[in-house]
Formats: C-alpha cells, sequence, structure tokens
C-alpha cells in the first residue's frame, strides 16, 4: 500500500556545531531568561485582555437588549464589530492560555535535566562508523549498501555515537521515541507559530479599536523574543523530531567527543597505513591486525574492515578505563561515554607532542 505521509529521517551535527560545544551554558541562560520574559508577558496581556471581556459582552447584551425593545442606537454594523471584537478576545485568550502551558512545560524540562543530570545517566548510546558518500553528500553506516564502488577516502570516515532509544514505536511515530529534551524544538516552533497568530489577531482587534494598539505592539515584541527562543533552542538541540498529520521527521545528532576522535583517528590510521610506524615499540604494541577478508578490495570489503577496526580498537580503549570487563560491546551507558571521553581527555593533555599524535584528530 502506498504511503501518503512525509517521512524523513537524517542525521546532523546541526548548523552551528562550534557555537553548541562553546557556549552551550550560556544559550542555555538564554533560552531561560527569554521563556521567563514570555511567560511574564503573556499573563500580562492574558489579564488585561480578559478583564475587556466583560465590557465587549455588556456592549452585545445591551444592543440586543435595544433590538428587542426598538430603542436600539447602535447601528447594525457595530453590533458585528462587537461580537467581532468579543469572539476574537475569546479566541486569543484561549490561544494565550495554550501558548502558556506549552512554555512552562518546555522550562520545567529544560530545568529539570539541569538541576537532576542523573536523570539521562542511563541513557543509551552506540558507536558508529559512517563514510560519506562522494554523490549526494549521503552518509552510509556499516551495513548499508553503499551508492557508488569507488574506493573510501580516509577524510570521508566519520565515528561518533548514535543514541539509541527505547519502544517500537513505526517508523512513522520515531520521533515519539525520542528522549525528553527532544521535545524542546517542536515546542519552541509551536509556540513560535502561536506568537505569529497572536500577532494577527490582535491586528484585527486593532483595525476595530485603537484602545489594543499598545497589545497589539506588545505581542510584536513577545513574537521577536520566541524567534530568538527558537533560534537559541535550535543551536542546543541534538536528537529531536516532529509528527503530525502525515508528517515525521527526526533529526538524528552525531555525538562527537574526545573519545571518538581518538578512535577516529586510530581507525585512520590503521587503515590507511598500518606499516608507517612499523618501527616503533609504542605503534606496534597497540597496532590492529586487519581482518582475514584484508584482500577484498570492494567498497564493501572496506567498510568490513574498518568495523573490524573500530571494534577492535574501541575493546583494547575501553578495557584500558575498565579493568577487567569481561566482554566490551558498541552498546555503552552516559555514565560510561563520559568516562571514557574524561580518561582520554586527561591522557591527550598529559603525552607530549611526539606521543600524543596518534590521538590528534586528522
Amino acid at each position: 500500500m502506498p504511503s501518503f505521509g512525509y517521512k524523513r529521517r537524517y542525521l546532523s551535527e546541526g548548523l552551528f556545531p562550534k557555537i553548541r560545544r562553546n557556549y552551550e551554558q550560556v544559550l542555555t541562560l538564554f533560552c531561560i531568561l527569554f521563556s521567563l520574559s514570555i511567560l511574564l508577558i503573556l499573563v500580562i496581556t492574558g489579564v488585561d485582555l480578559g478583564l475587556s471581556i466583560p465590557i465587549a459582552s455588556y456592549s452585545i447584551m445591551e444592543g440586543k437588549a435595544g433590538e428587542k425593545g426598538g430603542k436600539g442606537e447602535e447601528t447594525e454594523k457595530k453590533r458585528e464589530e462587537e461580537d467581532i471584537e468579543f469572539y476574537l478576545v475569546k479566541t486569543i485568550k484561549a490561544i494565550t492560555i495554550i501558548y502558556i502551558i506549552a512554555q512552562v512545560l518546555s522550562l520545567f524540562l529544560r530545568i529539570l535535566y539541569i538541576s537532576f543530570p542523573s536523570i539521562s545517566r542511563n541513557n543509551t548510546y552506540v558507536l558508529t562508523l559512517a563514510v560519506l558518500e562522494t554523490e549526494g553528500r549521503l552518509v552510509t553506516m556499516y551495513g548499508s549498501t553503499a551508492a557508488t564502488d569507488e574506493n573510501i577516502s580516509c577524510q570521508d570516515i566519520c565515528i561518533f555515537y548514535h543514541r539509541v532509544t527505547g519502544g517500537n514505536c513505526h517508523s512513522f511515530c520515531e520521533p515519539l521515541s525520542l528522549p525528553l529534551p527532544g521535545l524542546h524544538l517542536p515546542i519552541q516552533v509551536f509556540c513560535l507559530l502561536l506568537s505569529l497568530l497572536l500577532v494577527c489577531l490582535e491586528s484585527a482587534l486593532l483595525d476595530i479599536d485603537n484602545f489594543y494598539t499598545a497589545t497589539t505592539v506588545i505581542s510584536v515584541l513577545n513574537s521577536v523574543q520566541q524567534l530568538l527562543l527558537t533560534l537559541c533552542t535550535y543551536a542546543l538541540t541534538t536528537d529531536t523530531g516532529f509528527c503530525c498529520f502525515g508528517i515525521s521527521i527526526t533529526r538524528w545528532f552525531i555525538h562527537t567527543d574526545v573519545y571518538t576522535q581518538t578512535l577516529e583517528s586510530l581507525v585512520k590510521e590503521s587503515f590507511t597505513s598500518p606499516n608507517k610506524h612499523e618501527n616503533e615499540e609504542w605503534f606496534r604494541s597497540t597496532l590492529v591486525q586487519e581482518p582475514e577478508n584484508q584482500m577484498d578490495a570492494s567498497r564493501a570489503g572496506q567498510v568490513k574492515m574498518l568495523q573490524h577496526f573500530l571494534e577492535t580498537w574501541h575493546e583494547q580503549l575501553y578495557r584500558e578505563v575498565y579493568v577487567g570487563q569481561d566482554a566490551v560491546s558498541l552498546f555503552i551507558t552516559k555514565n560510561e561515554k563520559d568516562r571514557l571521553d574524561e580518561f582520554y581527555t586527561r591522557r591527550i593533555l598529559s603525552y607530549d607532542s611526539d606521543e600524543k599524535v596518534i590521538f590528534q584528530r586528522k
């Protein structure tokens, strides 16, 4: 049966990976401040508009009573405008309540994960090897079919953590299996649409009565704040997604750190020039043996060889941190991920320039 829905699933480092790494705490603080400011504005404008409803309601009832008694002083056009004003205010108030609930939810999740980082300690990641294709800039992960038969270039190799989530959702509802922090971006995009809708509705009120000029100006400023908050959230967001009414988009984030860079450097070294340092004792002691099918020169064979290098190097480096570990898996928890990163960050800083060359990113 053909599918009429739009589904997209892709890997990405985001548009601003360096900004996220270097200014994550600053951007998080800005997000919290913007959220609090938006909530304050929404509460004030919501209360202000709520007080105007009884006035509009009284005018409508007065007009209807005058019409029944035959002594109505307002024209039919004036009564229609008051009806429109009354229902616009009611609609704006309802949208404002939804807007406030969404912002409170997003702010609560953000503060919760900042205050209690142990909540995410059991998140699971899998070490993944991917090769960038020359055609279409696609990423071929291990086990996938390559788009070309060309040899793999060392510059196209990438090693990263891919988050693993629970649940057996169909591919269409995959965004529902994302971690809770992945909801930040969809919520803020939804809030941005609500803020623009409020500007349109309050502009319609302004056409009826100049009394709503101040409220409309504040709503426009609030939309600017919401836009800035959405951009900051996008810069911070890692794994995220959205699914609704036949549309499903999932962006899995390429998680990298010092440990993945170390593995990537070692895998590239083993793949390109395993005999380069054959006379150096420190390299021979850690050199990974090539797999038995190393003579397979096809692209698929090269990907299998790279996967072999990744698994062997990871096992060796992992055992240096977790001594005596019986079994080593490519699936690791966030707690293990952070400990590996901390260990090899200290190791790189402790080596001199000659010893740490193998751990440097090419």
